[in-house]
């Protein structure tokens, strides 16, 4: 298996297991369930995976002159994606541990949108721009720029990073563009 295709499954499988670690720790509080050690570990599996992921998809996508700016702003929002599980892996642990009203650690405010807002953004305009760009070039066919839209919304409509990371490493697993 290639390293990108790995780097890639593994983006899927952290994704799935913080998704998974979610569900099954819902009788805890948000603070209780943001130390347990399936999170902490899923997390930093996540955001290290994203950051290799990131480092690779320029070279394995951006093969075709019209595709090297999508890809470079593709990378850039999945390194957005793997900051999110990195702070969601270090930072949200420590103020769980902080504050210890569970009311006042699971208030929205304006800065935890911030966490979501570049990834979401990022991948919408680079994956669709990807994809087009992929498909003019003959790099992809219909059925992969399709998978890669797919990926593009599923980022952009969800703000919580995991069903995205899901999306982007079975697409990225999958779909592979020819070498021309």
């Amino acid at each position: 298996m290639p390293l990108f295709t790995a780097t890639a499954v593994t983006l899927a499988l952290g994704g799935a297991g913080y998704a998974a670690s979610v569900l099954l720790g819902s009788g805890t509080t948000l603070g209780e369930a943001s130390r347990t050690p399936l999170v902490a570990a899923s997390n930093l599996v996540t955001a290290f995976a994203a950051f290799g992921l990131a480092l690779q998809i320029p070279g394995a996508w951006g093969v075709s002159r019209g595709a090297r700016i999508p890809a470079a702003i593709v990378a850039l929002g999945v390194a957005f994606l793997g900051a999110f599980a990195f702070a969601l892996a270090t930072v949200v642990p420590h103020f769980g541990t902080v504050v210890a009203d569970d009311a006042v650690f699971s208030m929205e405010t304006p800065w935890q949108d911030l966490l979501g807002w570049p990834k979401q953004v990022l991948l919408l305009v680079g994956l669709g721009w990807l994809a087009i760009a992929a498909r003019r070039s003959g790099s992809i066919g219909s059925v992969g720029a399709a998978a890669v839209l797919l990926a593009a919304l599923v980022n952009a409509m969800l703000w919580p990073y995991a069903p995205g990371a899901i999306a982007l490493g079975l697409t990225f697993a999958i779909v592979r563009p020819k070498r021309r």
